[in-house]
């Protein structure tokens, strides 16, 4: 009688087995505020966590800190549903987005998720939200104009290509109205903008009115409105910034467009206060400040070296003619612009000298009589 090969038998058991990893749980012991504080769990900061709530759903939230055992977290939505002893697991790793061409004219949130009511954009480029921080060596110099589409910054006020720029105005004097003529006009492949903070009804009204649907065929538009939590409002600066990133990496010019930083600031201000950290001028905490350079050094050009390290590319040298009918043709507008301003001052004077002669006939006129 034969008996089979009981080595290979177990081998081939142990194949089929699927071991998954060991599961970090924990549990709820304490909510304030904004605040979740949970024990059991050992997570590193900005790991993505699930709470279990009292009707079997979940509860997406961010690891923030944590002192001693304790391990504070903050939700990305609503904590509705949760309570104390509530099941804490650990998803490990931070939250990554998927980014792709099929995102172009689409309206997403700060997690991705569509807000226009079409499905899902089928991305393959999965890539994390801080990014990749830019050598200084690596950047390149702001040497070549932007065309925003209006003239009187054209004009006065040129803009260059990779220019930070900040739009500084008290309330209702335009500045969306101008953010979505620069965003519509703009000479750009991709335009991505960030609504952080905004109210809803601005945010529809900014895509539909404002930006337009031929603004929008190019451009993506990540909007995390104020009634959302701080943290989906800094994840959707994150994100859109990502968006931004990736476009560039391409090859592709990229317009980014964040309304507003300051808002981006006060959500952090609020989780800031939130984990316990001590109010410094105009309750702004120490987060803030260490936030705001890492999120505006994102932006900027980069030199063709470290395009290629993202993707292969042919690079050739812009030929000297056509560099010479880019500089012929910036100065013939201007001297076309000279010629109209010595015009207008040639008509002014000849005004002037047209009535200096009839004001004093008038007065000996009055003299005589």
């Amino acid at each position: 009688m034969a008996f089979p090969d009981l080595q290979a038998e177990v081998d081939r058991d142990c194949a089929r087995l699927i071991v998954s990893a060991p599961r970090r749980t924990g549990t709820l012991v304490r909510i304030v505020g904004l605040m979740l504080e949970a024990r059991g769990i050992v997570a590193t900061v900005g790991e993505t966590c699930s709470i279990r709530t009292a009707d079997g759903g979940a509860v997406e939230a961010e690891v923030v800190g944590f002192s001693d055992k304790t391990t504070f977290l903050m939700p990305y939505g609503h904590p509705a549903g949760i309570g104390p002893g509530s099941a804490v697991v650990v998803q490990g790793g931070s939250f990554k987005v998927k980014l792709g061409r099929s995102m172009l004219g689409r309206v997403l949130d700060g997690r991705g998720a569509p807000l226009d009511g079409k499905p899902a954009p089928l991305c393959d480029d999965e890539h994390g939200l801080q990014g990749f921080p830019l050598n200084p060596m690596e950047r390149g110099p702001i040497h070549e104009p932007l065309d925003v589409g209006v003239k009187a910054i054209n004009g006065v006020l040129t803009l260059g290509k990779g220019q930070r720029v900040g739009l500084m105005a008290g309330s209702g004097v335009g500045k969306s109205v101008l953010l979505g003529l620069i965003t519509r006009q703009t000479v750009a492949d991709v335009v991505v903008v960030g609504l952080i903070g905004e109210r809803g009804r601005e945010v529809k009204e900014f895509i539909e009115n404002i930006l337009g649907h031929e603004g929008l065929a190019r451009a993506v538009v990540v909007a995390a409105p104020a009634d959302t939590s701080p943290l989906m409002r800094m994840q959707g600066a994150s994100y859109a910034t990502a968006i931004a990133e990736y476009f560039r990496d391409q090859g592709k010019s990229v317009l980014l467009v964040m309304d507003s930083v300051t808002r981006l600031a006060m959500a952090q201000r609020e989780i800031g206060l939130a984990a316990g950290e001590p109010p410094s001028q105009k309750g702004y905490t120490p987060s803030v400040f260490n936030l705001l350079p890492k999120v505006l050094e994102r932006a900027g050009l980069i030199t063709r070296a470290r395009e290629a390290q993202w993707r292969p590319c042919r690079m050739e040298a812009t030929p000297l003619r056509e560099v010479a009918g880019w500089v012929e043709q910036y100065r013939r507008f201007w001297e076309q612009s000279l010629d109209r301003l010595d015009a207008y001052l040639t008509e002014l004077q000849a005004a002037e000298a047209r009535s200096v002669p009839a004001k004093r006939k008038g007065a000996k006129r009055n003299v005589r009589s």
